[in-house]
């Protein structure tokens, strides 16, 4: 039988699906089998709207698990999975970070004076600093275990770095600098990249602070692969991708739209990115997208729409996270009654092929109505 999970967490069957393709597509994609036939199987793209008044930060390396914030005061935490749903999280009032398996969730703490925290099943673990350096997490390792961000340091914002084993490290570039920060890490921990005054910098414990290669003014660096090989970011609001082979590489615009953008994450193998794009309509509408390699520069909503997956009303806005394999898709936007909400999609197979199955099958289906 042909399984869904549908937005309550259910798993339900081919007759669900038979019934319900306004909101969840199911696709026949051409899947190489050999060098020289392929076969077709249904394979199902869902589109789930995880409730309003919540925006969605980030997903697990694994998929498994969406967290974000409350839009609204007070702020809460939420962690949303497709067994359990949707659940607050008692505790922490943000939710910015998450390791590969879901377990751990970086966060400020309601106590303790808003301090950096590590939410998971077993309780709270507030990352220790004094009363005069007081900590913002951006991000975790896979494993939990290393925590970056920014530290406010005698007026000035500091890069910090925290292992579980060795504890804290505040760095920078520059002591003048008022604003440095750490905004992502690699899975092991090992590679830092952030933007030291307004200069991309990228982190490792043989090198340094260094400015990104090629980097530019008006430049930051909000994630990296696994490898540390490929970094994404944006410079003057248009998305770029650096690999040391290539320097930096602006993504380009998305179709139809205004090349003003940017690049919030990336997959470990540096091949899939997301991100957000201003629209046509202006400042205050974005639409989320997805690169890759083959395809460039995608408008999600596009994307789906063309599937038949019906977004009316709806403004993707941004996409903010991508599973490790490339089949969830965290972002938030507006829903059809003008409310800020978290969303999730989640592609049946890695990132370029689904995108490029739905673009086949697109295809066929337009030239069938015609």
């Amino acid at each position: 039988m042909l399984m869904t999970i549908t937005r309550t967490g259910l798993l339900v069957g081919k007759s669900y699906l038979q019934h319900s393709w306004r909101r969840e597509l199911v696709l026949g994609i051409l899947c190489p089998l050999s060098f020289s036939f392929v076969a077709l199987q249904c394979l199902a793209i869902q589109f789930i709207p995880l409730g309003p008044g919540y925006s969605a930060s980030d997903v697990s390396g694994d998929g498994s698990t969406v967290i974000g914030t409350s839009t609204t005061l007070p702020e809460s935490a939420f962690r949303w999975t497709a067994t359990r749903g949707f659940e607050v999280l008692n505790g922490i009032e943000s939710a910015e970070a998450i390791s590969f398996d879901g377990s751990a969730i970086l966060g400020q703490s309601k106590a303790n004076n808003m301090q950096t925290a590590i939410w998971s099943e077993n309780g709270i673990q507030i990352i220790p600093t004094t009363a005069n350096t007081p900590l913002v997490g951006r991000g975790i390792s896979a494993d939990g275990q290393v925590v970056v961000g920014y530290a406010y340091v005698n007026d000035l914002y500091k890069s910090f770095r925290w292992d579980a084993h060795t504890g804290i490290e505040v760095f920078s570039n520059d002591d003048q600098d008022d604003v440095n920060s750490a905004n992502a890490i690699s899975s092991d921990g090992k590679v830092i990249v952030g933007n030291d005054g307004s200069l991309a910098y990228v982190w490792t414990r043989e090198t340094g602070l260094q400015p990104l290669p090629n980097a530019v003014p008006e430049s930051a660096a909000w994630g990296v692969s696994d490898d540390g090989s490929v970094i994404v970011g944006s410079v003057n609001n248009r998305a770029f991708r650096w690999a040391g082979a290539t320097g930096i590489q602006l993504l380009g615009a998305v179709p139809g739209q205004i090349e003003y953008n940017h690049a919030w994450d990336v997959t470990p193998d540096g091949s899939a990115i997301v991100g957000d794009s201003l629209t046509s309509q202006g400042f205050g509408h974005f639409d989320a997208f997805i690169w890759t390699q083959k395809l460039g520069m995608q408008s999600l909503a596009s994307l789906l729409t063309q599937s038949g997956i019906d977004l009316d009303g709806w403004e993707l806005g941004s996409a903010r996270g991508i599973s490790d394999n490339g089949t969830v898709i965290v972002g938030s936007g507006t829903n059809p009654q003008g409310q800020y909400e978290a969303w999730v999609i989640i592609l049946p197979e890695p990132t370029t092929f689904a995108i490029a199955a739905i673009c086949v099958c697109w295809g066929f289906f337009a030239r069938r109505r015609h």
